[in-house]
């Protein structure tokens, strides 16, 4: 990294660092990374990435790969503000604007990124992975949008102490965006096969397409489960869980994390080590917030603690 890819960056000046983050944070420098990460961010700020206009005119593969690298730092950007408790930085309010950039929705052969050589069905299998990488960004920037709207509101109830007056038209605006997450991969498949159509004789080459399925499976549902849990914490911090049909004392709590802990315990039985092995620290961070925060929530029903703020950071080094 130079001086240069500072005042002309570009997509390898991001990819080089969203690179380095996730390589320090596999190895769980949390802190480290984390900085690494807000050089990428705050590039992403200066091309202005997060505005539709920023891709205009620009060549197809590289409009793609802008595109494909500006979401994933988004989503690094509210991963760690959501498991490490890290200032947000490329939200709305953060950047003074609404962003209105989306993803990538040409045909794939206008810029295809992988090798048709080498992948039979290439375009079919590109398309799959490419509505699994959305879904993922779109679970990221949902639950972040939800905690940030619960953040608004404490500002603005600052001092209220009933729960229960604070249920007005705000908090069901809250409620209805977790309605819509938890039905977000509903229409999701998360037993993706290679393609009928996908035609080689090599089993190398389709076990190697049918693994990267697989890992974006585990990646997906660990995930999502990860993040129904700290909503349904925040949920219960902020003293209206009851409107999503959890009682509002701790058993009742404990026991809803219990059923989300028993689907991820069935996801992850039936996912491989392989699986679990490549998706790395961010994969180990979120069981580890997981099993903190059923721990924690058990605990309280017993009357114990386990520490301040253990099931909401995972910070490790």
């Amino acid at each position: 990294m130079h001086l240069e890819d500072i005042e002309q960056p570009d997509y390898t000046a991001l990819v080089t660092r969203y690179y380095h983050f996730n390589a320090l944070r596999a190895v769980g420098k949390t802190r480290i990374s984390w900085h690494i990460l807000g050089e990428a961010t705050r590039l992403t700020q200066e091309m202005r990435l997060f505005e539709e206009s920023s891709f205009e005119n620009l060549d197809p593969v590289e409009e793609h790969l802008l595109r494909n690298i500006f979401w994933q730092i988004h989503t690094a950007d509210r991963s760690a503000s959501i498991l490490n408790s890290r200032p947000i930085s490329l939200h709305r309010l953060c950047v003074g604007t609404k962003p209105t950039s989306s993803y990538w929705r040409r045909p794939s052969s206008d810029a295809p990124l992988l090798d048709h050589s080498t992948t039979p069905n290439a375009l079919d299998i590109e398309s799959m992975v490419s509505q699994g990488f959305d879904l993922c960004q779109d679970l990221w920037t949902k639950a972040s949008d939800i905690i940030i709207k619960f953040d608004t509101l404490d500002v603005w109830n600052e001092g209220i102490t009933d729960g229960s007056a604070l249920v007005g038209p705000q908090h069901t605006i809250v409620i209805t965006d977790y309605l819509d997450f938890i039905g977000m991969i509903d229409h999701f498949r998360f037993d993706v096969k290679v393609p009928e159509t996908t035609n080689s004789s090599d089993p190398a080459t389709m076990a190697r397409i049918q693994r990267a399925f697989d890992f974006q499976r585990v990646h997906l549902c660990i995930t999502y489960y990860c993040l129904k849990l700290v909503l349904l914490q925040r949920f219960y911090d902020g003293g209206v869980a009851e409107h999503l049909g959890v009682p509002g004392r701790a058993y009742g709590i404990a026991l809803r994390k219990i059923d989300v802990a028993s689907d991820m315990v069935r996801i992850l039985s039936e996912a491989s080590f392989e699986s679990l092995q490549v998706n790395g620290e961010p994969c180990v961070c979120s069981l580890y917030l997981h099993s903190s925060s059923i721990t924690d929530s058990v605990a309280g029903t017993n009357g114990t603690t386990h520490g301040s703020d253990s099931s909401q950071n995972c910070t490790r080094d």
